[in-house]
């Protein structure tokens, strides 16, 4: 490893080196640093319009995080402990290498603390959801909406904890979280394309209390039907369907990412996206 901030320097000017053993030796050296020298790889990428400068840090930059990611997917999901959380950080590192996880930590700890000071043990479940979809919908007023193929950030948790905007499926895995965190029985589901979350208590899978719409919030009881952009998804079907692990959470949501990036230019970060979600399918039946 390098540690020397001059000779990191020294080895990024060698970068756009005609030579193609020397640039050998240079992307070799760089790779070993791991994430630590993204940043500086991620600066020249910005300062230097050099053609060649650019694709090949692009190169680096995509090796070096993607095994990184690769890596702490692999411990994510061979944890007994799945968190959804850290498997949604990481999710999101596929497109923002230097992501600040402190600063999210901070923003959802805060939310969890304010719907926790809100609740106590004589609520009833549908009191409950009041409690977080105020805290949500109207205090943070989060801006839901339908799940986009052409808005790749509606996927992402800066987005929606920095900007209050996100997708239905999102907001979903967002919901879920914060309610696993309080003890709250909410499981989510994936069908025809919609997130649905269900209350149901652990003991009775089979008998859900009530759905809840991820997107606005509104409750719905097992006989109704829940109003959707697509046909109508009816609670009868819903009661049928299994709601999703932690791994097939985070597998869904790098299979929906993948979807937004269709373009010829894009096809590097859809091969990536779907990487990922392969690997977690070999560990989820192996």
């Amino acid at each position: 490893m390098i540690s020397n901030e001059k000779d990191i320097f020294s080895l990024m000017q060698l970068i756009d080196d005609q030579d193609e053993k020397v640039y050998g030796f240079v992307a070799s050296n760089i790779i070993k640093q791991g994430k630590e020298i993204l940043p500086h790889l991620i600066f020249l990428q910005e300062t230097n319009p050099n053609k060649i400068v650019q694709k090949r840090t692009k190169l680096l930059i995509d090796h070096i995080n993607t095994s990184y990611i690769s890596n702490q997917l692999i411990q994510w999901a061979k944890t007994q402990e799945k968190s959804i959380w850290e498997g949604i950080l990481l999710v999101n590192q596929i497109l923002d290498p230097l992501l600040d996880t402190s600063i999210l930590e901070k923003k959802i700890n805060t939310i969890k603390r304010n719907v926790w000071l809100e609740l106590n043990d004589f609520l009833t479940p549908f009191e409950q959801i009041n409690v977080i979809n105020k805290s949500l919908y109207q205090i943070e007023a989060f801006q839901i909406q339908d799940v986009n193929y052409k808005n790749p950030n509606g996927f992402l948790i800066t987005q929606l904890l920095q900007h209050k905007k996100g997708n239905g499926l999102l907001m979903g895995i967002f919901y879920q979280i914060i309610c696993t965190t309080l003890e709250i029985p909410i499981e989510l589901i994936f069908t025809k394309s919609e997130a649905i979350l269900r209350y149901s208590f652990k003991e009775h899978h089979d008998l859900p209390l009530f759905y809840i719409n991820p997107i606005n919030g509104n409750s719905y009881t097992i006989d109704e039907t829940i109003p959707s952009s697509n046909p109508k998804v009816n609670t009868i079907e819903l009661n049928k369907t299994s709601s999703l692990t932690n791994i097939e959470t985070i597998q869904l949501l790098f299979n929906q990412l993948a979807l937004c990036f269709e373009k010829e230019h894009e096809m590097t970060t859809k091969s990536t996206l779907l990487q990922m979600s392969a690997m977690l399918d070999k560990i989820l039946y192996k």
